[in-house]
Parts: C-alpha cells; sequence; structure tokens
C-alpha cells in the first residue's frame, strides 16, 4: 500500500521498473490517496496542475499529435478540446453499439440535438420551447401551427420589412402610413374613399340627414368660381403625363376655403372637385333669377330653404 500523502514523484525523480513495482500492493493494484500532476498538493483523487499547458488532459492522441481530444480548465474555463474538425463529442442514452446519441458536438462547432449529424450551429431535431425567442433571420420550410393552427397568431409587434402575401387576412385594425394596391380599378357608379387625416378611418361620403350634424344654410360669395382660371401641367414622376384642373393655392387666394384640402401643416394641398358642383349651382341659380324670375324652380327652392 502507498501513502501518497509521502510520495512525491517530479521530473527530476526517475524510479526503474523493480522500484515502480515496488510501489503497488501485492494484492491491490492500484493507488490510495490524491495523485497531483503537475501540482505539489493535490486536492482530489487526480488534479491536474498549471505544469500542463492548454490540453490538460488528453483522453486520446495518436502517435503523430495530429489528432487528438482533450478536456481541462484554462483560465478559469473548463473546456472539450478536439484536434480533429472531422471528429466529434457525442452525450448518449445508453451503452452499447446501438447507443443514441442524444447530444453531439461537432468540431466544426456545429451543435446537433437529437441528431447525430448536425448540419448547422445549432440543429434540433425535435420540439423546441423556450421563452423568449430572438434571431436577426428567421426561415421556416414548413410551418404548420403559431399559437394556433395557424388561424391566430399573436404577437406584441411584427416587423415585416419585405412583403406579406395572403388569400384572406382579418385584423381588428391595420395602420399603415402608405397604402399600395396594385389592383385598384374602376368597379362602376360607387362611393368615393374619404380619408379622415384625424382618425385615421377611410369610408365614403355620404348626404343622408341622420349621419349630419349642426345643419345650416351655406352662405358664400359663390361667383368667386368664375375667377378660378383652368390649368394644364404635369407631375413630377410622369413629366410626359398632362393633366388639367385647377391650382390650390389660386383657390385659397380667392376666398374659396370651402372647396380646400389642406395637408397636415395646413397649406392648401388638393380641391374638391365634388363639392364645386355645389357652387356651380349656385351660379346657375343667381342667373335665373335675372333671366326667369318668375322661374317655378326658384319658388320651390325658397319653400324649402325656409322650411
Amino acid at each position: 500500500m502507498i501513502n501518497f500523502e509521502e510520495l512525491k514523484i517530479k521530473e527530476s525523480e526517475l524510479l526503474d521498473k523493480e522500484k515502480w513495482n515496488g510501489l503497488l500492493d501485492d494484492t491491490k493494484r492500484y493507488f490510495e490517496g490524491n495523485v497531483g500532476i503537475g501540482v505539489d498538493a493535490p486536492i482530489a483523487k487526480l488534479s491536474l496542475g498549471p505544469s500542463l499547458n492548454k490540453l490538460k488532459l488528453a483522453l486520446y492522441q495518436n502517435n503523430e499529435g495530429t489528432s487528438y481530444y482533450g478536456m481541462g480548465v484554462t483560465a478559469g474555463h473548463f473546456y472539450f478540446n478536439i484536434g480533429n474538425p472531422q471528429a466529434k463529442y457525442a452525450f448518449l442514452d445508453r451503452a452499447g453499439d446501438n447507443a443514441l446519441e442524444i447530444l453531439t458536438i461537432q468540431g466544426n462547432g456545429n451543435v446537433g440535438i437529437g441528431t447525430a449529424t448536425p448540419t448547422s450551429k445549432l440543429h434540433v431535431n425535435g420540439s423546441l420551447t423556450c421563452g423568449d425567442l430572438k434571431a436577426n433571420v428567421v426561415q421556416f420550410t414548413r410551418m404548420k401551427s403559431a399559437i394556433g393552427e395557424f388561424a391566430a397568431i399573436t404577437a406584441a409587434g411584427a416587423d415585416i420589412s419585405g412583403n406579406l402575401k395572403s388569400n384572406r387576412l382579418e385584423c381588428a385594425g391595420v395602420h399603415t402610413t402608405t397604402l399600395f394596391a396594385t389592383s385598384l380599378r374602376n368597379i362602376g357608379d360607387k362611393k368615393n374613399v374619404q380619408y379622415n387625416t384625424a382618425t385615421g378611418k377611410i369610408g365614403g361620403d355620404n348626404s343622408t340627414r341622420k349621419d349630419k350634424r349642426n345643419i345650416t344654410p351655406l352662405k358664400d360669395d359663390f361667383g368667386k368660381i368664375m375667377q378660378l382660371q383652368p390649368r394644364k401641367y404635369t407631375r413630377p414622376f410622369e413629366p410626359d403625363n398632362w393633366e388639367i384642373g385647377y391650382i390650390a393655392e389660386e383657390a385659397k387666394s380667392l376666398g374659396l376655403e370651402q372647396l380646400l384640402f389642406y395637408d397636415e401643416e395646413n397649406n392648401p394641398d388638393g380641391i374638391n372637385y365634388r363639392k364645386l358642383c355645389l357652387y356651380l349651382v349656385e351660379v346657375l341659380r343667381d342667373h335665373e333669377r335675372k333671366l326667369n324670375p318668375n322661374s317655378p324652380y326658384l319658388e320651390k327652392y325658397v319653400e324649402n330653404e325656409q322650411s
């Protein structure tokens, strides 16, 4: 029996075969006590000290030293060292020739869970459960369900930089700063689309009394529209496409604020051509009064106006 508390074998102390065999008890062919390699005061059954460089413990090494597996602690870091990029470390669920690899670390840095041949930095073959998943790029070859059978997706926020395609999309609200639609076309004599910049709602204009409040007669110098000058112009993005119309700033200078649209900075942005017909009717009515003061249409108008 050997008392290793008193035994120290150093590089300068060479033991021949007879002396080394004399250290072993005839009935117990093992060491008892703490054994230190590269350390004078081992605190475990086997302690590897700082005299070994990088590869603290070589579990396998070929004769040339070109292929090896090792493990150790360097600068406070416990590590596995694979000296062969084609080699790997594997954790098995049972011993034997048919043991399954439940965790595999390849020499190229790929980690596999449930697969012995990981093809990416993390390859999971099976279900993945996590509390928070963050990724710069997420790719799915097949997605059957996402918080449900793909009928509902629950998310605090979704940022989509590319295209979103869907045969049917149902949602409580859509908030967008720009709306592009490639299939907008003439679908007949329907309501014109209106946009409320204050509420962000999109809808159609109507003329029913039930949707109007504070109804009062419109008073204005309707003849001012006679001073509007029709213009011909092009757009910056379509220099070859000529259009005709009025200029909003010119209408404002004539005092026709009732017929203008304004932008976010309260500058004239457009003319409400649909409402322009109100002014035209009043101009026509004024001419009728002068040319045919006894017109029955004028009398009917006065009665309705008074009522």
